[in-house]
């Protein structure tokens, strides 16, 4: 490749320049500035221009000759478009700092290529000199960043689409871009026009009562809004406002009806979008979990931030590609200073923006590194999430501090919290201080020598994380003890845990033995002993037949007296029945032992527990397997549900005539002569009754919140089998390799997919 200084031909250079779709705009002096540096490159037939991959210092102009467009799939080369005289080459990377996305060689069959060489580095220069018309040239970049995108999300919307189709369409659409915060649509205003988001993410709210609204959805790129009351001329059912800054096109109904005339098949897709959407508000198991940008705040400024950010990056690029950005970073992609200070009024901004809106076009992650201060990249930064990551080291103090709060004024959307440890080698203690100090949806505790707590964090940012949830059945729950092994030989991490009565316990102890280091084996011993002894301990029978003492005893013992929820390495939870109030509780802060023994208090068999005055029993009587909960816990991850209370249970009865008492039972039992009356024993009658409401109410629900439901076939064992044990976990795992492996084969060969497409 040759490059030689232009000389006598500047004129001729600056015509160039301005009849491309770039520089058309500018004024001369600019043209002349910006060819001040330029050389010319000759290419024989053949030759690279850059490779994929290589940094973006430059663009280029064809001014003779053609070039051939080539990008890398899976190791091969494939040639997927032509640069002819007049058109750019490389211009997207110069302005966003991005890499070659493609390899550029000389046509083979044609003659020698000529084209100019324009350095970035002039862009710079013109910065200085003529602010407002770089910014012309950023927004023209942004504008052709949102046409690329929008070539992408269209044939989602309207079927595969030629060049004359797509440019119809466009012609059609009119651009808007909004702040956050701006209300795009307001609940009651004539539906007149349907629109696609391209960048950003909007929120659908409905208006329940005077001055109160409820979120009812997200709409998020890719997606459209609107387009309901378009076709159907009612008014709009809820207002749908900016979380964050958004740009979309909009369709006029006059438009739309335009497109509908020349392109009928339009109707029928949005038709099938309309359906798809309803279809899924009744049928999916959670809202579609589309985070994209995450703002990574430190609470002190001892915090390692970059180091976390790197590594959380680096998890997340495990499930989809992630970028790190921060304001260092920015300075350097873009070769400046202080290029990430700019605020949205200065002319340069565009530039910045056209950055940020190819990155968030290009990645499945943006993940926003803030500064130690409310800078205007921070505040950028802040704008721009989706979510923020407060990150905080456990041994500082968990006041909010003053950088937090400032954070808080400008956030609008929802805060988790990371709190960092050195190690493993003690377990996190008083995280309830922190989490009474300010708002948080969810805690993560992260240790610094651990990849997979990393990783922990990444899958529930990215809604993959597995979520356990385990029913409860007495001792047909040692069945969850099989689904667990299963699991930990399958190499499928348990990211949260959960459940009720018998669940509750066995989920306490993974919890607990997860930090210990133990293995199935020690968990199921550990549950062994808890229930070995308290059936025996019997009490005047006037609030239970059994008295809880020796079953307190032995719960402390096994997962720890003082240990609480909210120090959990692994996120834990498991709910009761509220007598006092008819309503679920969940317990998800608190003793774990506690909430363990009342998750697991059959009334009757047990006394009830008081929490805050009101009386807690079994979970089993409103919600024996609270899949609900672990969905909305689960962050939109996959929900793996395991029921050990049969819908038909109890079925080898015998008739005993008109009256039954248990004298006859103990009767027919020592009577080596008598015929032994089938029947249930009491506590096994209190186990059914409790539940049976709440096995009734999983019907309509398994298939909407669940992944993966397992009714296992324990109705045979006892509930009160505690000496069958280990006969229960291996029916457990056995259904467990026969259910759960299938569907870790699935998603395996859905990942593989998934990456095929993206590749493709």
């Amino acid at each position: 490749m040759a490059e030689t200084k232009i000389k006598p031909s500047r004129a001729e250079l600056v015509a160039h320049l301005r009849e491309t779709y770039l520089f058309k705009d500018l004024d001369e002096d600019v043209l002349k500035e910006l060819s001040r540096d330029v050389t010319w490159v000759s290419l024989e037939p053949g030759e690279n221009l850059f490779y994929q991959g290589d940094q973006s210092d430059s663009m280029y102009l064809v001014i003779d000759g053609q070039l051939n467009v080539a990008i890398n799939i899976d190791g091969s080369e494939v040639f997927v478009g032509e640069d002819k005289p007049g058109q750019l080459v490389g211009e997207m990377g110069v302005f966003t700092g991005q890499s070659r996305a493609a390899s550029i060689y000389a046509d083979n069959n044609g003659a020698a290529v000529g084209l100019v060489k324009i350095p970035g580095a002039g862009f710079n220069r013109i910065a200085a000199t003529n602010p407002d018309d770089l910014a012309k040239v950023g927004e023209i970049i942004r504008q052709r960043l949102f046409r690329n995108q929008l070539a992408e999300m269209l044939p989602n919307l309207f079927g595969e689409l030629d060049e004359e189709t797509f440019n119809d369409i466009e012609a059609e659409a009119e651009w808007i871009q909004i702040s956050r915060g701006d209300v795009l649509i307001k609940q009651g205003d004539p539906g007149d026009s349907m629109y696609i988001l391209i960048r950003g993410r909007l929120q659908a709210r409905v208006n329940i009562e005077e001055g109160v609204q409820i979120v009812v959805g997200e709409i998020t790129p890719g997606e459209s809004v609107g387009e309901m009351a378009m076709f159907t001329g009612e008014t709009r059912t809820a207002d749908v406002a900016a979380v964050r800054d958004t740009a979309l096109v909009k369709f006029d109904k006059a438009g739309f009806d335009r497109l509908t005339v020349k392109y009928p098949n339009v109707i029928r897709q949005i038709t099938n979008i309309i359906i798809d959407r309803l279809r899924r508000a009744q049928f999916a198991k959670n809202p579609p979990h589309n985070i994209t940008n995450i703002a990574v705040v430190p609470i002190n400024p001892d915090v390692p931030l970059t180091q976390f950010t790197e590594r959380l990056v680096a998890a997340l690029n495990t499930i989809d590609s992630a970028i790190h950005l921060s304001s260092r970073r920015i300075d350097s992609i873009l070769g400046g200073q202080n290029i990430a200070q700019y605020d949205t009024k200065n002319p340069l901004n565009m530039r910045l923006t056209a950055l940020l809106d190819h990155h968030e076009a290009e990645n499945r992650f943006v993940i926003y590194q803030v500064d130690s201060e409310i800078s205007a990249w921070t505040q950028r930064a802040i704008r721009q999430a989706d979510r923020i990551v407060f990150v905080g080291q456990a041994s500082d103090n968990p006041a909010e501090t003053l950088f937090e709060a400032r954070v808080n004024k400008i956030a609008t959307v929802r805060a988790d919290l990371v709190l960092l440890y050195p190690d493993g080698s003690q377990n996190p203690k008083g995280t309830i201080n922190w989490l009474n100090a300010r708002k948080i949806f969810k805690h993560y505790h992260v240790r610094w020598n651990l990849d997979g707590d990393f990783e922990r964090v990444a899958r529930f940012i990215a809604g993959k994380a597995v979520g356990l949830c385990l029913g409860g059945g007495g001792a047909r729950g040692f069945a969850h003890f099989g689904v667990i092994k299963t699991l930990e030989e399958a190499g499928m991490p348990i990211d949260i845990i959960g459940g009720n009565s018998i669940g509750a316990y066995v989920s306490s102890i993974y919890a607990t033995g997860y930090a210990k280091g133990w293995d199935v084996k020690t968990m199921i011993k550990a549950t062994r002993k808890v229930f070995s002894r308290w059936q025996y301990h019997l009490t005047p029978p006037i609030t239970s037949i059994f008295a809880d003492g020796i079953l307190v005893h032995d719960i402390k013992e096994c997962v720890g007296a003082d240990v609480q929820i909210e120090d959990l390495w692994i996120p834990f939870f498991c709910v009761s029945s509220n007598l006092t109030r008819a309503e679920v509780k969940t317990h998800d802060t608190g003793p774990l032992w506690r909430a363990v023994r009342v998750s697991g208090g059959l009334p009757a068999i047990v006394p009830p527990v008081v929490f805050d005055g009101d009386l807690h029993v079994d979970g089993a009587l409103l919600n024996n397997l609270p899949i609900d909960v672990m969905s909305q816990m689960c962050d939109g991850g996959a929900v793996i549900a395991i029921d050990v209370s049969p819908i038909v249970d109890m079925s080898e009865n015998e008739t005993f005539g008109d009256t039954l008492s248990g004298w006859d039972m103990i009767y027919s039992k020592l009577n080596p002569f008598a015929e032994e009356i089938k029947m249930p024993a009491l506590p096994t009658i209190m186990q059914r009754s409790a539940e049976i409401g709440a096995v009734l109410q999983l019907k309509g629900i398994v298939e909407k919140l669940t992944d993966v439901y397992i009714s296992m076939p324990v109705e045979h064992f006892d509930i009160l089998g505690f000496g069958e044990a280990d006969n229960i976990v291996q029916v457990g795992y056995n259904e467990a390799q026969r259910r759960i492996i299938p569907w870790l084969k699935e998603k395996e060969k859905e990942q593989i997919k998934e990456k095929e497409q993206k590749t493709a």
